[in-house]
């Protein structure tokens, strides 16, 4: 695991709604169109998994992220997912699935694209504000010997919101679970969460 990471004390505090979030799929050759360089990135890690033919990006962008998918054997970008309190298309980006949550708590994506062979369920959703922090780890169960890494940020002020983002991954599939803390103007700490599963299918 190659790890790089910003100082957390000089990460600005900012209040933060769920509700501005949006969740964005590219998948294949629209990851050529996601530049991260045009996002402030505050920790970032890379895991090889040269025995299964892989490599995963991982980024933490404030209470947010992105998750990167490389195959080795072309060596390209298969599947991008960011979760960001920005307008898409104001960065320049062009995913080929938007959606917010201006008007709903949750959103349910299915996907195939045969251009990049493989298949995508995601599932997010904004839960109820709580005033105490819930013990929170994502917990995935995807049979023995399946290799898999997190990355975790805690940041500064009263409540110090998380954001956690964890996967696992094998010949077969990439499982992502997802946690982020926004704390609001009334103190109170707003989760949202992401469940993905991308099966690849040969």
């Amino acid at each position: 695991m190659k790890l790089s990471q910003v100082r957390i004390e000089e990460v600005e505090e900012i209040f933060q709604s769920p509700r501005k979030a949006v969740f964005c799929l590219f998948l294949g050759d629209s990851s050529k169109r996601f530049f991260p360089n045009k996002l402030t990135i505050i920790a970032k890690a890379n895991f090889d998994h040269e025995n299964i033919g892989f490599a995963v990006q991982i980024a933490i962008i404030g209470e947010s992220h992105f998750l990167q998918l490389r195959r080795y054997s072309d060596n390209k970008i298969i599947y991008t997912e960011l979760l960001a309190c920005v307008d898409p298309r104001e960065l320049g980006f062009f995913p080929d699935f938007s959606g917010d949550f201006k008007h709903v708590k949750s959103i349910h994506i299915r996907r195939l694209c045969q251009e990049c062979r493989v298949s995508i369920r995601c599932q997010i959703e904004i839960g109820d504000k709580t005033k105490e922090r819930r013990r929170f780890v994502p917990k995935i169960r995807d049979g023995k010997n399946t290799p898999g890494n997190r990355l975790k940020i805690c940041f500064p002020g009263y409540l110090k919101p998380r954001t956690i983002v964890a996967y696992t991954i094998n010949s077969s599939k990439l499982v992502v679970r997802t946690v982020h803390e926004y704390v609001a103007h009334d103190l109170l700490i707003e989760p949202i969460t992401s469940n993905t599963t991308v099966i690849f299918k040969g």
